[in-house]
């Protein structure tokens, strides 16, 4: 982009604006303020003290953390900057019957269920998120840490252009667990499963210890008071480590992926550009009213004194077409 030479336009705006109306007279102090006030408009609205523009909340080029927030519906981006990204998501979003069947059938999925089916036999799996072993005739589950409905709806990994179905079925996103806690749990984040907890630990310890007390129990009372134990002896703090190793991964692979990628690297350059040919136009246009303002201020104050004595209409309207 080319340079706009200014001739010290910027530098006299910014050091001739008024900072003290006092002892003056009430036109001068009039126009004084009003400069103020044009000279602040300039400056902030064409860019001229930082040379940047800031059109868009967000910027213009997409990046993870941004598509994630608008996704999210956070008021201060105004949507994707690249129409093309925002069709990727709109299309390829979408977790059904057909696509959780893709993720629970992946070869990584099978393999590690059949292993856990083995630990358990031998009396050696733990479960993941309460830390006690899982006993031969427990029911258990294969969990996705960061659940495959996340990872298929979320934007950045729509945007990094990665395999949801790999991504989710990396050893360090799956963790066996009780059954009971795994489908209480099914698409929520940590944080609001444990919330969950924390909200029902009264009204549940309430009821194990109501059907604790009971002599006989039926089948239905037998496996609500298994669900209740199980979901009482989860360790947050072991569940959001395990959570955290997972997301850090999986992020990392997706930051990986899209910022070395030349989808990357050509919205970047089309962007430069564009933004460069707006920030030279609109930095030209702000020096070219600068020179306005200056103009004003030379020649209008000695104009109101000559006029204040006698008042000459003709004269005065000739001022204004010449100006």
């Amino acid at each position: 982009m080319n340079t706009i030479e200014t001739y010290g336009i910027i530098q006299n705006l910014k050091t001739n604006t008024p900072t003290n109306t006092l002892e003056k007279s009430p036109v001068r102090s009039l126009l004084d303020q009003y400069q103020e006030v044009i000279i602040r408009s300039l400056i902030t609205s064409f860019g001229l003290d930082l040379l940047f523009v800031k059109d868009r909340h967000g910027g213009d080029v997409a990046t993870i953390h941004n598509v994630r927030a608008i996704q999210k519906g956070d008021s201060q981006f105004e949507g994707y900057a690249n129409k093309n990204n925002q069709y990727d998501y709109e299309t390829q979003s979408n977790y059904d019957k057909s696509t959780s069947a893709k993720y629970h059938s992946h070869k990584n999925y099978i393999n590690r269920n059949r292993e856990g089916a083995i630990e358990k036999e031998q009396g050696i799996l733990q479960d993941a998120y309460t830390g006690k072993r899982i006993s031969q005739n427990e029911k258990i589950d294969l969990d996705h840490v960061v659940s495959a409905k996340e990872i298929q709806g979320d934007a950045g990994r729509i945007l990094a252009e990665a395999d949801g179905v790999e991504l989710a079925n990396q050893s360090m996103n799956l963790k066996h667990t009780n059954r009971s806690i795994n489908r209480s749990k099914g698409a929520k984040t940590t944080e609001q499963f444990t919330d969950s907890l924390d909200q029902m630990r009264p009204e549940r310890q309430e009821r194990i210890k109501e059907l604790s007390n009971q002599t006989t129990l039926d089948d239905r009372e037998k496996k609500e008071l298994n669900k209740l134990t199980q979901l009482e002896s989860v360790d947050a703090k072991r569940m959001a480590a395990a959570e955290k190793t997972a997301r850090d991964n999986y992020d990392k692979q997706l930051e990986s992926k899209y910022y070395t990628s030349t989808k990357f690297l050509n919205d970047t350059i089309q962007s430069s550009y564009a933004l460069g040919i707006k920030m030279g136009l609109r930095q030209a246009l702000g020096v070219i009213l600068g020179e306005v303002v200056m103009i004003v201020k030379a020649e209008l104050p000695p104009f109101i004194k000559k006029m204040r004595a006698s008042f000459d209409l003709q004269l005065f309207l000739k001022k204004q077409h010449i100006s």
